[in-house]
């Protein structure tokens, strides 16, 4: 009697070990996952080449707005040519030249920028611009970190009294070269 309690207890024995068997492997599959998960998260949200559009949930539900400023900027007729310029290691300017419908220039305007290299589009550079006595009326300048050459995406916002202006361009910046390039924007907005 004996030996037929100890056999049925060495069989229940060993069918609870081997029963931990499977939740233990299945544990170490779902940790795997989520460590490779984590780890390749953290690798592609380190790329500088990578980014998301900030504010984009907000910006697509206020779609109407941006049309509506769109044609508020064909309306207003003001015109934006950017100037990027390299000044060494320290980093560059950036410039802007409004003029109105008639080609005379926009004074006494707050004039914002965010300007970042296509490249790296996760490293955006917000300033405000100043009138710039040096280029005479209508135009505003800042100091830029500009680290590269290459295609930059400038986004300006413009207001004067009530008017505001919007305009997204992308200017060239050679990069062997730290010749400035211009491009005259219509005030695309964005």
């Amino acid at each position: 009697m004996k030996s037929d309690e100890m056999n049925r207890r060495d069989v229940g024995t060993t069918n609870r070990g081997r029963g931990l068997g499977w939740p233990i492997a299945m544990s170490l599959v779902l940790a795997t996952t989520v460590g490779v998960n984590l780890f390749v998260y953290r690798l592609a949200a380190s790329d500088p080449s990578m980014a998301v559009e900030p504010d984009y949930y907000n910006k697509a539900v206020h779609w109407d707005d941006e049309l509506a400023q769109r044609r508020h900027n064909t309306l207003l007729g003001w015109q934006s040519a950017i100037t990027l310029s390299m000044s060494g290691a320290e980093g560059g300017e950036l410039r802007v030249r409004l003029t109105d419908s008639t080609g005379a220039p926009v004074e006494g305007a707050a004039v914002s920028a965010e300007a970042f290299p296509v490249a790296r589009a996760n490293q955006v550079a917000k300033v405000e611009l100043v009138a710039n006595a040096e280029g005479g009326q209508g135009d505003y300048a800042a100091p830029l970190p500009i680290t590269r050459g290459g295609r930059w995406e400038v986004r300006l916002a413009v207001t004067r009294d009530d008017d505001r202006f919007t305009s997204t361009q992308q200017v060239e910046l050679p990069l062997a070269d730290s010749r400035p390039t211009s491009t005259p924007g219509a005030g695309q907005s964005r």
